[in-house]
């Protein structure tokens, strides 16, 4: 097995990702939100919160939400991959943004609002048909599908990849290692650099996907 690993050894799924300006200016079509259908109203939700926590989205709860009108804070009702003994729970705070079209907090309000008096469970996200809580495949099945309508290919970028294309858009932005840290949950810069830091490109013809 050493020798294995010593031929051929394990490279990242991505050399480089993809430009989320792309997925944001579709979502920013999908406005005014009260024109929306609860379905298409559901995938910018999940896809805006997606960009701005890079946590699973099915382990936030309604009850987890607290909104102070200029920011909402998100607590994890579960232990997630990333979570150690030594650390409480994840916990994400994201502020509202001026541009209403994109601002997840909006987008989110509005979800909750419409969804209040039909939901059979506390789960932040829920099903369009029974009202019930949904698993975390749904949730990618939905991102992925904002990912295709945005023109993002999904024959090598799978939804996953939300998390490594908004973190590494954040790095290049500006944002502090501390902060991006803080709000993927992750343990190190280290980790960071090797599965989520990688080169924007325009152009998806030019990213070669690794075979493993």
């Amino acid at each position: 097995m050493k020798g294995v690993f010593v031929h051929k050894p394990p490279k990242p799924r991505y050399l480089a990702t993809w430009d989320v300006s792309i997925l944001l200016h579709y979502l920013s079509s999908l406005y005014p939100l009260d024109t929306l259908s609860l379905r298409m109203l559901t995938i910018k939700a999940v896809s805006l919160l997606s960009l701005s926590t890079a946590q699973p989205l099915a382990s936030f709860s309604l009850d987890s939400v607290k909104d102070s009108g200029t920011a909402m804070c998100l607590l994890a009702s579960g232990v997630l991959k990333t979570s150690r003994p030594s650390q409480p729970l994840y916990t994400v705070n994201i502020n509202n943004y001026k541009k209403l079209s994109i601002c997840p907090c909006n987008t989110l309000r509005t979800h909750i609002s419409a969804t209040q008096s039909k939901r059979k469970s506390q789960n932040l996200f829920i099903s369009f048909f029974h009202k019930k809580a949904v698993c975390a495949a749904t949730i990618a099945g939905w991102i992925k599908e904002a990912l295709i309508s945005s023109g993002i290919n999904t024959d090598i970028f799978k939804p996953h990849s939300v998390r490594g294309a908004s973190s590494s858009a954040a790095n290049l932005a500006g944002l502090s290692i501390s902060e991006i840290l803080k709000t993927t949950d992750l343990k190190s810069e280290k980790s960071f650099a090797a599965y989520y830091k990688r080169d924007i490109l325009p152009s998806f013809s030019d990213i070669v996907l690794n075979k493993m």
